[in-house]
């Protein structure tokens, strides 16, 4: 007897899943309408709706436990993170599958009603469907996001907790779930009000029309119709529903004839909260052996069978005499099929390669693993084809190493549009995760097409937040340029001197269009362009010669400063390179990321010298001492190790911060090593003995940068609440606080002299202030995005600044005038630096590039200096 076509709930969460927002939920309601979906829930789907079981994140006798908790119940409140948001994750009224192809959309949108919602008034579009089966969710925007990103807490709690949760569920609860039935919510996307479809029979080719009205402040009708003679079923769900109102019973039986249509209204209920959970991101896992279940004999009676389940006493109700039994024997009714949930694949994966007792992966395992592909059909042959390698912990917990934030990230950049191959399609392997051989390592775990006119209210960009992220501002979204052989020729750089134009008598914008119309092009040399991804670090010798960078693409690349060909290459490291340092004789390069290694290498041999493991979380920043005698590294694992720099032995742990590690910077004394941490402090430590020496308290944010002045006297911080401090080392006494950003402080910095201070802040500008009295001196103002960093010029004539607006500005120090602006970067550009002789300028982009500027470029003086020279050498030569 053929199978069961599959529920159009799951047939929904199957098409919509390729979305890359995590698994759709057909039934987007809180349960009995209070309680949400939320980040730490635990729980299961039926029917395309998420039960809960219980909250991990919330205390036992919290009221949100309506079932009660584990008797085993370990609250998972790691000290060092928190869940993340809300972001405008979804901006669009319309998600449909890849099978449904829109046209002649129409919307509009009531600005008068009572309630303010946004929200239209009539929605409509007619679509061909490419395959038989289909799906769409219209929503009211936008879709708030919540997640929880450490992918290594959740690990660890799962793998000490996870047969608890099953015991809970089947012993306590009696209700006999699989394993892999219990998801672990580390993600939510809500919205206020949505409605969903999905579709499935022989509509291939075939043409349809999907139209919604909103009726009063919350009632929906819907209609929806196929041009088809063939059967087709097709079913609709909404949301919230006040009171439920069933649908036209055709919507989900065989619809057979020419332009079928159902219709179903709702009618209007008060204003809807954000509460309606659209989609989850979740974790799962799974054991060898699930540990504690009842070995049945073959010849077991119904007596000795499991129990039904307590929720659906339907459920694995034993077979008795009447129940599908007739005298010819056992009727063949074909049995449901499980839920479909391509993470189980995953789990399957890494149990069959590795010898983990455990496998525990997430959705967004999955979107890394194709990230920049098609999701297949079939998931395990793609798997078995890519061959993600498998790492196992030390209790033996097996997952997948992906580049985890390259989904991540996606959180804080518009969303990247992931497709599936079309069934029965044979798949191609490209991009994602590079096949390779698998195998399991122990060792520490490390959307949307161009609109029309008509489709303007269906797309519209996504609007990043700041968010902790390692020890850097947020980096922009992973682009890998594959096979990139040299930057594109056709960019340009632009400067603009400020101080002869009269712009009197202009708006704004004509005056902006003025002087980008006045701007002259620079020559740039050529770029160096070798990494494939984000540049994570760039740092320079003392000497000038060389340019160390760092990437997510896992390499670290040493450029001749002078013709930027490279020098060196290490791929050592098996995640993203986060830190590099320079010896200050330039003879080793340091370098630290999220495998948890510092390395140090040879720059003169090309060797690797030495692995000095210690950390248990990302590295994000390290520092060498003054003296060369020491290096430092902070970590997410919220301490500080002081390493020996000749011997490679760790000299002191530094503990005391309580959350992620943000920066570690010596003191030109070397007496100390300054930390910034997530948990609103800056501590100050003893170098020699590795004692706290002073803790800095009164940010009321993420204390992201430092300085110290050239006396190691003072010290400058900054942070997420909007504000630079400045604080006596010596007595820990804070002296002034400046508060002139409207937005997070990312980078501080004393001018040489101590008398002023530069502060860079995600509000777009840069200020320039008296370090004495706190009093802001210039406003540095003209980036189109947040401002990522700065640095001075060896002569401190000359700022840099680097933004998300993909350009690199030039500032003068004496009077903040605007000087230049080079474009040549096509993304973030989160990184820049002064050569220490003052003859070259370079930067680093989210679009993997380095960029090397010589001082004719950036230097008005230089440039007219080297005029003069050449207009002599020309006069000599006439003579």
């Amino acid at each position: 007897m053929p199978p069961l076509p599959p529920p159009l709930h799951e047939v929904y969460s199957q098409q919509l899943f390729t979305a890359g927002h995590g698994y759709p939920l057909w039934d987007a309601e809180p349960e009995d309408k209070k309680y949400e979906i939320e980040v730490g829930t635990v729980g299961r789907i039926d029917s395309g709706k998420f039960w809960l079981l219980f909250n991990a994140m919330k205390p036992a006798d919290d009221p949100y436990q309506k079932h009660g908790v584990p008797s085993h119940f370990e609250l998972f409140a790691p000290q060092n993170t928190m869940p993340q948001g809300p972001w405008n994750r979804i901006k669009t009224n319309l998600l449909e599958s890849n099978t449904v192809q829109k046209r002649d959309i129409s919307a509009s949108a009531s600005v008068d009603s009572p309630d303010g919602l946004i929200f239209s008034a009539r929605m409509g579009f007619k679509f061909t469907c490419s395959d038989n089966a289909g799906a769409f969710l219209m929503l009211e925007p936008p879709g708030m996001a919540y997640i929880f990103k450490n992918k290594r807490h959740i690990v660890r709690h799962m793998r000490d907790n996870f047969s608890h949760w099953v015991e809970f569920a089947n012993t306590e609860r009696g209700m006999m779930l699989k394993q892999e039935e219990i998801f672990f919510v580390h993600g939510v996307i809500k919205t206020t009000r949505w409605a969903a479809g999905a579709f499935h029979g022989n509509c291939k080719n075939k043409e349809g029309s999907v139209d919604i009205n909103a009726v009063g402040a919350g009632g929906l009708a819907f209609s929806m119709a196929f041009n088809t003679e063939e059967a087709t079923r097709r079913e609709y769900n909404y949301g919230p529903t006040q009171p439920r109102v069933s649908f036209d019973t055709t919507s989900s039986h065989a619809i057979e004839a020419g332009t079928s249509e159902s219709q179903a209204a709702v009618p209007s209920s008060p204003l809807p909260r954000c509460n309606q959970c659209i989609f989850i991101n979740y974790y799962k896992a799974k054991r060898r052996w699930l540990f504690g279940m009842r070995h049945m004999e073959a010849a077991a009676g119904p007596h000795e069978l499991p129990p039904g389940d307590r929720d659906n006493p339907g459920g694995n109700a034993p077979v008795t005499a009447g129940s599908g039994y007739s005298e010819g024997g056992f009727e063949e009714v074909p049995s449901e099929p499980p839920l479909w949930d391509p993470v189980n694949c995953l789990l399957d994966y890494i149990l069959a390669n590795s010898d983990a007792n455990m496998a525990i992966a997430s959705d967004t395992d999955l979107y890394a693993i194709f990230h920049g592909m098609e999701i297949p059909v079939d998931i395990p042959a793609a798997l078995a084809s890519l061959r993600p390698t498998v790492e196992i912990d030390e209790e033996g917990a097996g997952t997948v190493l992906v580049n985890y934030r390259v989904i991540l990230d996606q959180y804080q950049d518009e969303p990247r549009p992931i497709s599936p191959a079309p069934a029965g399609d044979t798949m191609q392997v490209e991009g994602g995760v590079t096949p390779g051989q698998a195998g399991s390592h122990s060792g520490p775990l490390p959307d949307l097409p161009g609109a029309t006119q008509g489709e303007q209210l269906l797309q519209d960009p996504f609007t990043p937040d700041p968010a902790i992220q390692r020890g850097l501002p947020p980096p922009g979204e992973f682009t890998p340029v594959l096979g990139l052989e040299q930057a594109p020729a056709a960019s340009s750089s632009q400067v603009q001197g400020d101080d002869d134009d009269d712009e009197s008598g202009l708006t704004e914008e004509e005056a902006r269009m003025r002087r980008e119309q006045k701007q002259p092009d620079f020559e740039w040399r050529a770029a160096a362009a070798g990494h494939v991804g984000t540049v994570t670090a760039i740092t320079y010798s003392n000497n000038c010669k060389l340019i160390a960078s760092g990437s997510d693409d896992k390499s670290i690349i040493i450029w001749d400063a002078s013709d930027q060909s490279i020098v060196r290459k290490w791929d050592a490291h098996t995640d993203v390179v986060w830190a590099l340092a320079f010896s200050p004789d330039d003879k080793r390069l340091a370098s630290a990321g999220a495998d948890c290694k510092v390395m140090m290498w040879s720059v003169e041999t090309d060797e690797l010298l030495a692995t000095m493991i210690g950390h248990e979380e990302v590295i994000n920043s390290m520092a060498w001492s003054p003296d060369g005698k020491t290096l430092a590294s902070g970590s997410d694992d919220s301490n500080i190790r002081i390493w020996d720099a000749e011997t490679y032995e760790q000299l002191h742990l530094l503990e005391g911060h309580q959350a992620m590690v943000t920066f570690v910077k010596y003191s030109p004394d070397n007496r100390y090593l300054a930390s910034g941490s997530a948990d609103y402090t800056c501590r100050i430590w003893d170098v020699a003995s590795g004692t706290l020496h002073k803790e800095l308290q009164g940010h009321k944010g993420m204390v992201w940068d430092a300085d110290f002045d050239a006396e190691s006297r003072r010290i400058i911080t900054c942070s997420d609440d909007a504000s630079a401090r400045i604080w006596n080392v010596e007595t820990g006494e804070m002296l002034i606080r400046i508060h002139e950003h409207h937005g997070p402080v990312w980078n501080v910095l004393f001018t040489r002299d101590g008398s002023r201070v530069l502060t860079s802040s995600s509000d777009s500008t840069l200020k320039i202030c008296d370090s004495y009295s706190g009093e802001r001196r210039f406003a540095l103002e003209g980036h189109e995005g947040s401002v990522h960093t700065s640095c001075f010029s060896r002569d401190e004539k000359y700022i840099a600044s680097t933004s998300a607006d993909n350009t690199v500005r030039l500032w003068r120090t004496s009077d903040g005038a605007h000087v230049a602006t080079f474009n040549e970067h096509e993304d973030k550009v989160t990184l820049v630096a002064f050569s220490p002789d003052g003859e070259t300028l370079a930067s680093g982009a989210d679009d993997g590039t380095i960029r090397i500027r010589l001082a004719k470029e950036w230097n008005p003086d230089r440039a007219e200096q080297e005029g003069k020279e050449d207009g002599d050498g020309d006069e000599d030569e006439g003579s």
